[in-house]
């Protein structure tokens, strides 16, 4: 039986980029060359918690080139294995002025309004998501 066999008929099936911005290239609100940021490399993102150690701060103009950017309510998820295979997901929050960069082996999906980006990051978790 597949997933989608099981679906409640009242639920409405949907394609994640019509609900999400995937890999967007920059934050909303892009900060200034002198402001602060988060800096996340892979090694701060937790696997299968979906949780990320924002606490390393460094000036934007440092590190919002070559690097993945990304901001407050995205979900990042390792694109390489075996990063990907290990669940190295993450909801952004609390990041240093509400932005962050990190690895460039990093996905950024972020939520729309029609989506909680709790939600997106649970589905994501799934072994079955990571394994396709």
């Amino acid at each position: 039986m597949r997933l989608f066999d099981t679906v409640p008929i009242n639920w409405n099936l949907v394609e994640l980029r019509d609900i999400t911005d995937i890999n967007p290239t920059h934050p909303d609100d892009q900060p200034q060359d002198h402001e602060l940021a988060s800096f996340v490399p892979m090694k701060k993102i937790e696997e299968l918690t979906g949780r990320m150690d924002p606490s390393e701060i460094k000036e934007w103009g440092e590190i919002n080139s070559g690097y993945t950017q990304f901001q407050d309510g995205d979900v990042v998820f390792a694109k390489i294995t075996p990063s990907m295979e290990n669940g190295k997901v993450a909801l952004a929050k609390n990041l240093k002025n509400g932005v962050a960069a990190g690895s460039t082996e990093l996905h950024v999906i972020r939520p729309s309004k029609k989506v909680l980006a709790e939600y997106i990051l649970y589905f994501v978790l799934q072994e079955g998501f990571r394994r396709e």
